[in-house]
């Protein structure tokens, strides 16, 4: 894991939960309003099939994660 410069998780079941092996400040976790999985339910609701929108949220928090 030396290599990981971000871990950017959408819809996270573990939501709060440390990321192993990877800084907090380089965690990004996406979770929306109403999303099931991320109150650790097991139902796949409307708002979880939504993460798509937040590609450029999570490709800027990479990049910056990166040093670029």
């Amino acid at each position: 894991m030396a290599n990981v410069n971000s871990a950017i998780i959408f819809g996270d079941p573990d939501n709060g939960a440390p990321v192993q092996g990877v800084s907090a400040a380089k965690t990004k976790v996406i979770c929306h309003t109403g999303d099931n999985i991320c109150a650790h339910g097991d139902m796949i609701l409307p708002p979880h099939l939504t993460y798509g929108m937040d590609a450029g949220t999570a490709a800027n928090f990479a990049k910056t994660a990166a040093g670029m």
